[in-house]
């Protein structure tokens, strides 16, 4: 809408019928408005678009992970968590003949300040349990047993990911009950780790695999006790329900993901965290 100053015969801002008015240099001026937006169709333009098209199709297959690493700072940045996503992974999307190329050991899932782990090699077992070792603090950084240590799946052929519910950083293992659908694809793996005030440590790239029964289950102890078979969200050992994390923390703002949503510990009748 036009804004019209001194009467009739003063300057106004905007667009009017096929006129747009503008102060230049404390003067009022008058242009014409374009009878149409200049967007030359060039090759360049195409290529960009079309990578483009495909990132944001890669995002949303990842959006079941980033809607817990990158909920609330892409909300603090009044972003949507796959525009986060495909902001900070421009460093490792390429092209190859117009098809997107990704360099999976560098992708971004989670990133901040937390120690992260060292995991180990993965092995499945007979009853198709991925199972992980780790070193709970290697860097010897400030950490907190209590920290969840959680490992994501996505097998890039059948475009699926599978994210792990949590275990502590204080269990040293991971178990993971995988899907029917995912064994015999080859998937690559991260890992990550969100403290109790919900800040994330950098992701960690576990490797590439083929999702099949290994036989070298010598060093890989059982855990059927620290490990659950459903998703981060049915997950019933950890609180559906956020906390606030502590207003006198200070926060890191250096890093893409400071903070996310924290989660409650879990006491049981005897009163000790789970």
């Amino acid at each position: 809408m036009a804004k019209i100053d001194n009467g009739y015969l003063g300057g106004f801002s905007g667009r009017l019928g096929p006129a747009i008015g503008y102060m230049w240099r404390g003067k009022w001026c008058l242009r014409s408005r374009p009878t149409k937006v200049t967007n030359p169709q060039s090759e360049a333009q195409q290529q960009h678009r079309m990578l483009f098209k495909q990132e944001v199709v890669l995002a949303s297959k990842f959006n079941h992970v980033l809607r817990h690493t990158l909920e609330v700072v892409s909300r603090e940045l009044h972003m949507t968590p796959c525009n986060l996503f495909i902001q900070s992974n421009q460093a490792v999307f390429g092209s190859d003949n117009g098809e997107l190329t990704v360099d999976w050991s560098r992708l971004l899932l989670s990133a901040g300040p937390v120690a992260p782990v060292e995991f180990g090699t993965p092995s499945i077992d007979e009853d198709n349990v991925l199972r992980i070792n780790f070193t709970k603090n290697p860097f010897r950084m400030r950490a907190d047993g209590f920290d969840s240590v959680s490992v994501y799946l996505y097998c890039p052929d059948i475009e699926t990911g599978y994210l792990s519910a949590p275990v502590y950083r204080r269990d040293g293992k991971i178990g993971i009950a995988l899907p029917e659908h995912l064994l015999g694809h080859e998937a690559h793996v991260w890992g990550m780790v969100q403290d109790q005030q919900g800040r994330w440590s950098n992701t960690i790239y576990i490797g590439q695999y083929v999702l099949e029964p290994s036989d070298s289950m010598d060093n890989i102890p059982n855990t059927e006790s620290n490990f659950s078979s459903e998703p981060w969200e049915k997950n019933p050992t950890i609180a559906e329900h956020p906390v606030q994390p502590n207003e006198k923390q200070e926060s890191d703002t250096s890093t893409m993901l400071d903070h996310a949503r924290p989660r409650e510990r879990v006491y049981n009748e005897e009163g000790i965290g789970t």
